[in-house]
């Protein structure tokens, strides 16, 4: 049974009257220093009695030397005179495994001295090798500080051996043996047995939950376990966090979540991950956006200086609720606190590049991110887009796309966008292959990468079965890629004549991105010159205009078909003429305008003014000179130049 305050009044009050009656009495001096020191704490008399003990004491005693020591080192933190203490206290008795076990107490909590903290628990053990807790403080030296996982397992086990019911034992080596010697079965066995041995332990239960959790994947285990945790320490913050973020990222259970999370701060107002989670439960879950700012609020008013707090009520304000300038201070906030806080850096180039059109800042932002996280392939990757989108830098955004694959080589985003440098850019079409294909090897199921290495194939390097190859790789990955139906359409239509596939394929490209004026364009070209359905053709070339008006091509195909397949001349002119109006450099909207206006409407002034116009956008085309050279002779007697067109026509 446990004593009574007054029990150790009357025993402090006997030692006092021993001392008073022999002051030379050392035992009296030492027992009511303990006294003192450990149930009293009135740590400076205590302090005395120990010195004056061992002034009267003619053997000085190890313990009174250890026991001053601890005073000096807890109560004092005098860890030099501790140091001193411990130190005489083994010279006293060089058997004294207290004293050895002291000193590596000391050199490793206060020195951070591992290497002589060993040496001394090693000799605390070699003085008493069957002492369970010197191997235990030793195993947790291995473990925590000196990373030797085996041999701390050797001493964990010593311990268990030697005292196999204290369950702090069990644990710590559940902790060692999964999170560092890949042994789960094992950790758990061993959390197991520290939960039989103290059932009531929030630790025990909260370690073997994250085990069950992590590991096992055993979700209905792990919450059994938390919801002991809160039943054995119902006022313990952590305990219900732990249980949110459980019904949170695991059991999906976003109700039971938020209610964890609200007694989190009920029991500890400041818990400011609480918070955070909170609002991002209200904002990505209830789509409750007015109390997500109220949660971000909440924590920055308790920890202005909260970063992640800063960093995602911004993300918030940007992405869901369009307060912009709001969101670039709590930004720029974020990174005035962490200047190594990348992921804000990043997230704030986004939005002066998108909101703002600050390109200099977006650029300078990146660069920050760089320097603060020189590691992060996807910053590189960034930086490279910026500065071929907006500032033409090609070879600014080749160095930075290989300076993402040289620190993230299984990252497939930069070899992708540097096979686009080099294909687009550089005309380095065997280069751009290489890129593309280390994509693919990076990420085989990247359609994307397939598809363009599809057009460089088809395009430059005139390889149209690879090529096709490539497409149907992308759309077997990836159905819904609606690129690649339209690239592997226009390749059936150009290089197999499978015109009817070429069909399916246009269709479903339609299908999956019907606001795309360029698929309905080609595909209306595959009707009107290989399928002979005009009038579907007609129907397409018309969806093109209607989602882009100035869409010259479709306009001039259009004119060509009203002209030559319903004779209907006006429509033609009026399609042709909106072709140049769309695209003034469109030479053969100027040629099919100058026929036009010769053939159908007699017009052979204007019509020659437009084929002087398509010569000079396009002086390599013959067929503009024959035609030319035809109006010349036959309708404005001009046989000089009209000879002179002929000529160049047969050049």
């Amino acid at each position: 049974m446990e004593k009574q305050d007054w029990e150790y009044q009357l025993e402090r009050e006997g030692y006092e009257r021993q001392i008073l009656t022999n002051p030379d009495d050392a035992d009296a001096h030492f027992d009511l220093a303990n006294l003192l020191r450990t149930h009293f704490g009135e740590f400076e008399l205590a302090k005395q009695h120990y010195e004056i003990g061992l002034s009267k004491s003619p053997d000085k005693p190890t313990h009174a030397y250890n026991d001053l020591g601890l005073l000096m080192d807890r109560h004092f933190n005098n860890y030099d005179a501790a140091k001193a203490y411990f130190e005489q206290a083994i010279a006293h008795d060089p058997d004294d495994a207290f004293g050895y076990y002291n000193l590596a107490n000391l050199y490793e909590d206060r020195y951070a001295d591992y290497e002589q903290a060993t040496i001394y628990f090693e000799k605390a053990i070699d003085a008493d090798p069957y002492d369970s807790v010197t191997h235990y403080f030793y195993a947790n030296m291995l473990h925590n500080h000196t990373g030797q996982y085996e041999k701390a397992r050797q001493h964990y086990l010593m311990a268990i051996d030697i005292n196999p019911d204290d369950p702090d034992y069990h644990n710590s080596l559940g902790v060692l043996l999964y999170r560092h010697l890949g042994d789960p079965e094992q950790a758990r066995a061993m959390y197991a047995q520290a939960i039989e041995l103290k059932s009531d332990e929030a630790e025990y239960h909260s370690n073997l939950s994250f085990l069950l959790e992590d590991h096992f994947g055993d979700f209905e285990g792990a919450r059994e376990h938390l919801l002991k945790v809160t039943e054995v320490a119902p006022d313990l913050a952590g305990g219900w966090y732990n249980l949110a973020l459980l019904h949170d990222f695991r059991l999906k259970d976003y109700e039971a979540a938020r209610t964890y999370y609200e007694k989190t701060i009920a029991l500890d107002p400041n818990y400011l991950k609480a918070y955070k989670y909170l609002a991002l439960l209200a904002e990505v879950e209830f789509n409750d956006l007015p109390t997500a700012k109220t949660y971000y609020e909440k924590a920055l008013e308790i920890d202005p200086f909260y970063v992640e707090g800063h960093y995602h009520f911004a993300n918030l304000l940007s992405d869901r609720m369009k307060e912009y300038d709001l969101a670039k201070h709590h930004y720029q906030l974020a990174t005035d606190i962490d200047p190594y806080f990348s992921y804000a850096y990043n997230n704030l180039a986004e939005l002066l590049e998108d909101q703002y059109n600050d390109y200099e800042g977006a650029k300078e932002a990146l660069e920050r991110s760089i320097a603060a996280q020189p590691t992060n392939g996807d910053t590189y990757n960034d930086l490279a887009v910026l500065l071929v989108d907006k500032f033409k830098d090609y070879e600014g955004a080749r160095s930075s796309y290989l300076k993402a694959i040289e620190v993230a080589p299984m990252l497939h985003w930069p070899y992708f966008n540097l096979g686009n440098v080099e294909k687009n850019f550089y005309n380095n079409y065997e280069q751009a292959k290489y890129y593309y294909e280390k994509a693919i090897a990076v990420e085989p199921l990247f359609s994307g990468a397939y598809n363009n290495l599809g057009l460089l194939l088809s395009e430059n390097l005139d390889d149209q079965q690879g090529a096709r190859k490539n497409y149907e790789k992308a759309i077997e990955i990836n159905p819904l890629d609606a690129i690649a139906h339209n690239n592997l359409a226009n390749l059936l239509d150009d290089h197999f004549n499978e015109y009817e596939l070429s069909q399916q394929h246009f269709i479903r490209a339609i299908e999956l991105r019907p606001e795309n004026e360029f698929t309905y364009f080609e595909y209306a070209l595959l009707l009107h010159y290989r399928l002979k359905d005009h009038d579907a053709a007609r129907v397409n070339y018309e969806k093109a205009i209607a989602i882009n008006p100035a869409h010259a091509g479709s306009h001039n195909y259009l004119g060509l078909l009203e002209s030559f397949h319903y004779n209907n001349y006006d429509a033609a002119r009026s399609h042709l003429e909106n072709a140049i109006k769309a695209d003034p450099e469109y030479s053969f909207g100027f040629y099919n305008l100058a026929n036009l206006l010769s053939d159908r409407f007699e017009e052979h002034e204007q019509a020659a003014v437009y084929f002087e116009n398509a010569l000079a956008l396009n002086p390599e085309n013959t067929n503009l000179y024959n035609d030319y050279g035809y109006l010349l002779h036959m309708h404005l007697n001009d046989k000089k130049k009209a000879k002179e067109m002929y000529e160049k026509a047969c050049y």
